[in-house]
């Protein structure tokens, strides 16, 4: 389904192209929300929503039916960067419920289970195309990769593996354009600071005019 999406206004999501109208969802439109993934199926969206009462939470928004939102994660932590995975079935995202930032793992619609991905803090999660491995960023500067595994309800994470150290630049609070990662999860696109280059020396040319006299 097409949708249109209004970007001066951050409570404002898709609504479908034939009723050519812009609509709030959530249950208070004055809350910061901002859209973390699109379902590879196109049938829900992922978003975050900033609540005085319980701060960062994570909603999903389907885009068919009644389009009432489902609540994902609404918590007295903050739950924050929201990921489908390539197959619908889970979503990843970051919690701070250990006291530290940490990437995790839940069913899609949530069934009860959780799994905590990453160790010693992580956050940026992203899927590779196949569903068999998750990328976060650590705490530390590594970008790291776990392997998983699903069968049924069931998740399984290997220990996280360190791939090298990257100085990542976090623009949007939902991290999404921080990095990105080819399908097959060999090569990666990374926003970074640009390498401070020495500035060129300045020349004073003195008596420049008896030159022109020649």
């Amino acid at each position: 389904m097409s949708g249109l999406l209004d970007f001066n206004s951050s409570s404002s999501f898709p609504a479908p192209l034939d009723s050519f109208q812009y609509r709030s969802y959530g249950p208070d439109p004055d809350n910061s929300k901002f859209v973390t993934d699109w379902s590879s199926d196109g049938r829900f969206i992922l978003y975050q929503e900033t609540a005085e009462s319980s701060g960062v939470d994570l909603w999903a928004l389907p885009l068919f039916g009644d389009q009432k939102p489902i609540p994902l994660m609404q918590s007295n932590f903050n739950e924050s960067q929201g990921r489908f995975s390539p197959d619908g079935h889970w979503f990843a995202y970051l919690s701070n419920e250990s006291g530290m930032p940490q990437v995790y793992v839940q069913n899609f619609p949530p069934a009860g289970g959780k799994w905590m991905v990453s160790i010693n803090g992580g956050l940026l999660p992203q899927w590779r195309t196949d569903g068999k491995e998750l990328f976060y960023y650590g705490i530390d500067g590594k970008l790291m990769a776990v392997a998983v595994k699903a069968n049924g309800s069931n998740f399984e994470a290997g220990s996280p593996n360190s791939l090298f150290d990257v100085r990542l630049i976090q623009g949007a609070p939902t991290g999404a354009a921080a990095y990105a990662v080819t399908h097959d999860g060999k090569r990666f696109l990374i926003n970074v600071l640009a390498e401070e280059s020495s500035p060129s020396p300045a020349v004073v040319v003195q008596n420049w005019t008896a030159s022109l006299k020649k």
